[in-house]
């Protein structure tokens, strides 16, 4: 198993592959531009990037969000990009019901997985009311 973590780390190492990926996590194509590929690529060549990928990638044993909700004291805001082809919109639902600190849910409408990066304005407004809300 560990050598077909290896391949596959090493094949998406590689900006193409970068790209493709940032394509699904970006429905509205806004904000992919060089200078954010080559800020994923670039650490993907240093040494030991293989096993830090293979953390990000979350395929060792790792928390999950909802393993940790309970444990959070404060309120809890999601803000879930509406198209985020990885975590649906239902899940996030779920989870707003499920736990009692979940104060909010905020959809920003045609992002996916990375809404701060697609519609940081709309991201920042978003947490500011939060921030004001729960003062």
């Amino acid at each position: 198993m560990k050598i077909i973590n290896f391949l596959y780390i090493l094949l998406a190492a590689n900006p193409k592959v970068i790209k493709k990926i940032l394509a699904q996590a970006y429905p509205s194509g806004k904000n992919i531009d060089e200078e954010l590929i080559e800020i994923l690529y670039k650490p993907s060549q240093r040494k030991n990037s293989k096993e830090a990928f293979r953390g990000f990638i979350n395929l060792f044993d790792d928390y999950l969000a909802t393993d940790l909700f309970d444990k959070v004291d404060s309120p809890i805001q999601l803000i879930w990009g509406e198209k985020d082809p990885w975590e649906s919109l239902n899940e996030a639902r779920e989870w707003k019901q499920q736990f009692k600190n979940i104060k909010r849910l905020d959809i920003i409408y045609g992002a996916g997985h990375c809404p701060h990066d697609e519609e940081p304005e709309k991201t920042n407004k978003l947490i500011n009311e939060f921030i004001q809300e729960t003062k």
